[in-house]
């Protein structure tokens, strides 16, 4: 099979560059031709790059591919220099080429099989939409549009804009999480160290005053005891536990429930709805943008959320519009939605500027999702220090009470 290189216009006149392989140049300039192309010039490669390929992929490297999973900071990257490089004139292939050139890891693989899914004869967008994996339905569909369109650097800008933005987001939720998740380990360790190896060394003392000892030293003396004595019985029963909420929330019923009760929480889950709906505005906006109908965008949208419960709503609301309902009035009785984002989308279908309306009802999101992220952490200082001094106040408390009965005796 020989690779071969051709140069062509669209109906509107637009030139486009790539390459083919093809037995023949007849069979190669007939594949040009259903894609809807007008062939001005088509010439073979002088070496076939698919003869490098697999002269250049070792098993070593396959093998990191298949440990390749998506992740939006990666992808976002790939799509920055691939509309950079198509941007400024080369070809895609070559781009391609370029990019695996530059790297060596896992990607690399994936670049030059991409390369040469290509050189193969195949879109870009069935090469993307074959490796969920790495890439999302939503990049292969806007990938698919700038394909149709002839505007494919300006798609792959707009991706990259998109993925971009949606690691920020992520980024800001996981740092609003951040204060509180390690609060809570380090309250769960004081707490350990405290019943295990202070506590004991303490207990012979308190007990060799051979006075009453209040309430709240004898429950604190009778707790470490207990733990001390049954520790292994406590550990097995917590992985045990552990284990099966993991199990229990792979089964889609008990998966829904905890998602929503994730949605429902008053500021954590305040501020993951919020950066949902970023998402999925940005997506919509996007997507309608390019020309794609609002119910093919929705479906679309859903496989870019991380959420089970938003995959859900808006593959219902999909299905919604193409039977004819308006899509503000499918979104009338959802909770996770905040009552102002669905004015702007109602206001959007009313005027006609819906894709207008989905911008500004992601850049309100985006705003409250910053406000609350400020909040929560500046929420979370406070409560860390109240936290630790009631562990600790009541810990040197329980200890304290017994001495303090002593020297009023003597």
């Amino acid at each position: 099979m020989v690779v071969f290189t051709y140069r062509a216009h669209r109906l509107d006149g637009a030139e486009v560059a790539g390459e083919i392989a093809a037995d023949t140049a007849r069979e190669a300039l007939a594949a040009v031709r259903e894609r809807g192309l007008f062939v001005s010039s088509l010439q073979p490669r002088r070496q076939s790059p698919l003869l490098c390929l697999r002269q250049g992929i070792s098993r070593p490297a396959i093998l990191g591919r298949r440990f390749l999973v998506r992740r939006r900071g990666e992808e976002a990257l790939l799509c920055r220099q691939l509309a950079v490089l198509l941007r400024s004139g080369l070809p895609l292939y070559e781009s391609l080429q370029s990019l695996a050139g530059s790297r060596s890891d896992g990607y690399a693989v994936l670049l030059r099989e991409l390369a040469a899914g290509l050189a193969a004869g195949r879109t870009f967008s069935e090469l993307l939409a074959a490796r969920p994996q790495v890439f999302s339905q939503l990049s292969a569909a806007l990938v698919r549009v700038g394909e149709r369109s002839g505007r494919l650097p300006e798609m792959m800008q707009q991706l990259a804009a998109w993925l971009e933005q949606s690691c920020r987001s992520r980024e800001k939720l996981k740092t609003a999480l951040l204060y509180p998740s390690v609060l809570l380990i380090e309250t769960v360790g004081l707490g350990i160290f405290l019943t295990l190896v202070v506590l004991p060394a303490l207990s012979s003392l308190i007990l060799s005053l051979r006075a009453d000892v209040p309430w709240p030293t004898r429950l604190l003396l009778s707790w470490s005891a207990f733990v001390q004595a049954s520790w292994p019985l406590l550990l097995t029963g917590a992985i045990a536990a552990a284990v099966l909420l993991l199990l229990l929330l792979r089964l889609p019923r008990v998966a829904d429930r905890a998602e929503r009760l994730r949605l429902s929480l008053p500021f954590f889950g305040e501020l993951r709805r919020e950066v949902l709906w970023l998402q999925v505005l940005r997506a919509l906006s996007m997507l309608v943008s390019c020309g794609i109908s609002i119910d093919e965008a929705a479906r679309e949208a859903a496989s870019v959320t991380g959420s089970r419960y938003m995959r859900q709503r808006l593959l219902a609301v999909a299905a919604g519009i193409r039977q004819g309902f308006p899509l503000t009035e499918l979104l009338t009785d959802e909770r996770t939605l905040p009552p102002l984002l669905l004015e702007f989308l109602r206001a959007g279908e009313t005027s006609g500027c819906l894709q207008e309306m989905l911008d500004h009802g992601a850049d309100y999101a985006e705003m409250m999702a910053e406000h609350h992220a400020a909040r929560l952490q500046a929420l979370a200082e406070p409560l860390a220090y109240l936290i630790v001094f009631a562990l600790v106040g009541g810990f040197v408390a329980a200890v304290s009470l017994p001495l303090l009965d002593m020297m009023l005796l003597v």
